[in-house]
């Protein structure tokens, strides 16, 4: 689990929040990271010179 945090991180994910006890596998109870990025934040890093990335469609 280590190493996904630290790809995630790298790539700019930010934890958004810890989950206790959020599963219960194998008779002990696991905790959850949530990582999160947001669109805006994403763009804004990997921005091109060509404009190659699609637009957003939501509204």
């Amino acid at each position: 689990m280590k190493k996904a945090i630290h790809i995630y991180r790298k790539t700019r994910f930010r934890v958004e929040g810890e989950l206790i006890h959020e599963f219960f596998i194998n008779g002990e109870y696991r905790n959850t990271i949530r990582m999160c990025i947001f669109q805006q934040q994403y763009l804004d890093e990997h921005k091109t010179s060509g404009s190659t990335l699609l637009k957003p469609t939501a509204q």
